[in-house]
């Protein structure tokens, strides 16, 4: 492993002091005692550690504002429409990138709310068709309704 050839041999992954300063090591070869015990001033803690306690509160408080939200409010986000300045290809490549970062959120949404059963297709019937509905549409109207 290309990481290994500088990793100490005892390295653990409570061993963030390592990546700290040498002052933090101690003797070089042996781990830390403040690294093995995580018992060290957060000012010698792991860049890696705070910005992975930053990132969870981000997503934790991301989870929590979308359990929160109503039905209504979740299928009101779709911001979607048709580019009169630009072709279908370019039309049906914005829709679908949309589509599929809605998806994502709709279907997270309706697990926290009714259980991972059915997910997929429940998220499809109510959210998914109707905006695949709303694309098809406004291709029509783009073609002039010549279908």
């Amino acid at each position: 492993m290309l990481l290994r050839t500088w990793l100490p041999y005892d390295w653990t992954p409570r061993s963030e002091a390592y990546f700290v300063f040498p002052l933090a090591q101690g003797t070089p070869g042996k781990q830390c005692g403040l690294a093995a015990t995580g018992d060290y001033q957060p000012s010698l803690r792991s860049p890696w550690l705070a910005a992975g306690e930053v990132l969870n509160k981000i997503v934790s408080s991301s989870e929590s504002k979308l359990r929160a939200m109503s039905a209504e409010e979740i299928a009101a986000e779709w911001w979607w429409q048709w580019d009169k300045k630009r072709g279908v290809e370019w039309n049906t490549y914005a829709f679908c990138k949309v589509l599929e970062m809605h998806k994502e959120r709709w279907r997270r949404w309706k697990e926290m709310h009714n259980g991972s059963c059915c997910v997929v297709e429940r998220v499809r019937d109510k959210y998914v068709i109707p905006r695949v509905r709303e694309f098809l549409a406004a291709l029509d109207v783009h073609r002039g309704g010549h279908g």
